[in-house]
């Protein structure tokens, strides 16, 4: 596959997000510990829904809705997910946001209370070990086994469990 990169950063500065997208790489390189711009930017590129945008061809982009590079937000989470309840380290940030860039990158805090909401019984006193060992699990924010089959099978509880 070819690199995406210059597409999507045509992309973002036809949609006016030069600065920000700078600003975000800069910050998640920080917290994240890593030399490799690169792959701090696919990393923000895949939260942020630009690397889908990049790939898809021209006519099915107008279908494609990434988000705007925000910083501040982005500084958010980061520090939400240091200092919050999972209190992670450089290695786990590093673990989970590889795992689940755009979980873990786009208000993780509400993504942890659906996920913690949605667990079933077994995983209530133990959810932030759970998360520390497998970042994934804050992805499954749907219970079937509680709620009834919502077709939400990638994100819920019940395929989790299967696969674990």
């Amino acid at each position: 596959p070819t690199d995406i990169l210059p597409t999507l950063r045509e992309g973002i500065a036809e949609a006016g997000g030069s600065d920000e997208w700078e600003k975000s790489i800069a910050a998640l390189t920080n917290a994240m510990g890593i030399d490799d711009g690169e792959e701090v930017e696919r990393v923000l590129a895949e939260a942020l829904g630009w690397r889908a945008w990049a790939a898809a061809s021209e006519k099915f982009r107008r279908f494609q809705r990434p988000v705007a590079p925000d910083a501040a937000k982005l500084e958010e989470a980061i520090a939400w997910l240091k200092e919050g309840p999972l209190q992670l380290d450089q290695e786990q940030l590093v673990a989970a946001i590889k795992t689940s860039p755009k979980v873990y990158l786009q208000g993780p805090d509400v993504a942890y209370r659906k996920a913690k909401g949605a667990a079933p019984k077994k995983f209530a006193d133990t959810f932030n070990e759970l998360v520390l060992k497998d970042p994934s699990a804050m992805e499954c924010y749907h219970n079937c086994a509680d709620d009834g089959c919502a077709s939400e099978c990638g994100n819920c509880w019940v395929s989790y469990e299967m696969r674990s």
